[in-house]
């Protein structure tokens, strides 16, 4: 279970108002600038950069005690992803919380596994590519209990938060917080831009009473970050299944 960190306030602020910025430097080498042309030049120019930008994707951002891979009905990765982009939300807005928030992503969009040990930069931007960002849609809780539940059915499960627990046995259960959704109150649905559209099929997104836009705030970077907050404070990924959704027997 990933919780909050402290730090990770702090971190995820100044990442929603900041991006990389490449940075030229002169070559350290015998050429002499002024006696080559414009592209030798860029080439040099070109060269500087990319050895500052593989620093910077090989830079180390956090450490696992464990192999982190997504699953069925649920996964480590998709648990830690999860957790980490519901607890940006809650930190961005307080009117989102643990007992009317929820976040879902889709294992399609994490696309390799985090490994045992140290974890770079360069391997967040493997395992999301996406330029994706935050979105919190609110939906009826009818249509959660209806459409969403169908729909990770159908997949066989997706990535959760934590305060979640769905069993698909009959009879159908759907608890947020230790509490069964009401059909006739609203929730935070916790997702990426792409989701809250529709994306991978999940239509039921584009019911949305409301919708909040991070535009900010990309996803692959709240992984990041969230890395970043561990370590910083001396922890290490160490996840466990905990049976947030249970699948038809």
């Amino acid at each position: 279970m990933l919780k909050p960190v402290g730090v990770f306030v702090v971190i995820i602020f100044a990442s929603c108002n900041s991006s990389y910025q490449p940075v030229y430097e002169k070559s350290s080498g015998s050429i002499d600038p002024s006696s080559v042309n414009a592209n030798e030049k860029l080439t040099v120019q070109m060269a500087g950069y990319k050895s500052i930008r593989d620093q910077e994707m090989n830079s180390i951002i956090g450490f696992c005690d464990t192999l982190l891979q997504k699953g069925n009905p649920e996964g480590l990765l998709g648990n830690f992803v999860a957790d980490a982009v519901f607890n940006c939300a809650v930190l961005l807005n307080n009117s989102f919380n643990e007992k009317n928030s929820i976040a879902l992503l889709n294992n399609g969009g994490l696309r390799t596994t985090v490994n045992f040990g140290e974890v770079t930069r360069g391997e967040i931007f493997e395992l999301m590519p996406f330029e994706n960002y935050l979105t919190v849609v609110e939906l009826k809780g009818n249509v959660i209990l209806t459409e969403m539940m169908s729909y990770i059915s159908s997949k066989k499960g997706q990535p959760v938060s934590r305060n979640v627990k769905i069993d698909l046995n009959e009879p159908l259960s759907f608890f947020v917080a230790n509490v069964p959704v009401n059909p006739d109150s609203s929730y935070y649905i916790i997702t990426s831009d792409y989701l809250a559209a529709g994306g991978d099929n999940m239509l039921f997104m584009t019911k949305a009473v409301n919708s909040y836009a991070y535009n900010k705030v990309k996803i692959r970077d709240i992984i990041i970050q969230q890395f970043i907050a561990l370590k910083k404070t001396n922890q290490k990924i160490n996840g466990k299944l905990e049976g947030r959704i249970k699948l038809k027997q």
